[in-house]
């Protein structure tokens, strides 16, 4: 990953952050645009808020300048769980609960790749690659789940639209990374099963070791996106790679 700038959303913490520290070990300079403000974070800023996605655009376009010589990467990996509840408690949760959910999970991600692929073309890179972390269940539906999985459906489908109106020199995947040991599913497991009655199954995942760990996950997330199977599968998943 030499000679290579690479921007990552929501490296502070989980899978994120270990994607960076692989990236880094291999020499790419690394760009952190996260929520917390800590030491590793380029740009603060809260993709939830429509506003902030805006002005997180502005920024990546003014600091992509600095780096004509390089070849750019981009990782949306930023993501939340959102509401989870089924029908019966639609009245606890706001619709703003759902729109913060799809501008995390499916704008920024949208606008920050599109913002990306014009300056790109704009500056004469010879080579960029965009990287999104999707989940199974954007295609996949589980119950409970209605924001999550339109969230990430979402988001799969922008980067398949994307896709076809893409530069030639842009390679773009929405990858399912697996069920990873992150602090999601610590959140997934604390969900009453009145609101996912899926709940039980990922207790078992947990008991069972059957979760795959971020730093693991993320060594088989870079090799893949160093591949020359990147970007030959629009929607792909990790574990067809094991």
């Amino acid at each position: 990953m030499k000679n290579c700038f690479v921007m990552i959303t929501g490296s502070s913490q989980g899978l994120g952050y270990e994607m960076a520290q692989v990236l880094s070990q291999q020499g790419a300079t690394v760009f952190h645009i996260n929520r917390n403000d800590n030491m590793m974070c380029d740009l603060h800023v809260d993709l939830s808020q429509t506003a902030r996605i805006d002005y997180a655009c502005e920024v990546l376009s003014s600091v992509l300048e600095q780096h004509k010589d390089k070849r750019w990467v981009l990782i949306n990996n930023a993501g939340a769980l959102g509401p989870v509840h089924i029908y019966k408690q639609t009245d606890e949760f706001s619709a703003e609960s759902y729109e913060r959910l799809m501008n995390l999970n499916a704008v920024a991600p949208l606008k920050l790749s599109m913002t990306v692929l014009k300056k790109a073309e704009q500056l004469g890179i010879q080579e960029v690659r965009i990287l999104s972390i999707s989940s199974g269940a954007a295609r996949h539906p589980y119950a409970g789940w209605s924001a999550y999985c339109m969230s990430k459906a979402a988001l799969d489908m922008a980067m398949e639209t994307l896709s076809v109106q893409a530069p030639a020199f842009a390679k773009i995947v929405s990858l399912a990374p697996g069920v990873v040991d992150t602090g999601m599913q610590t959140l997934i497991r604390q969900k009453d099963s009145g609101y996912f009655p899926n709940s039980q199954r990922f207790h078992d995942l947990k008991n069972q070791a059957k979760l795959s760990s971020p730093s693991d996950t993320a060594q088989q997330i870079i090799r893949y996106l160093n591949s020359s199977d990147f970007g030959h599968k629009l929607k792909d998943d990790i574990r067809n790679y094991e």
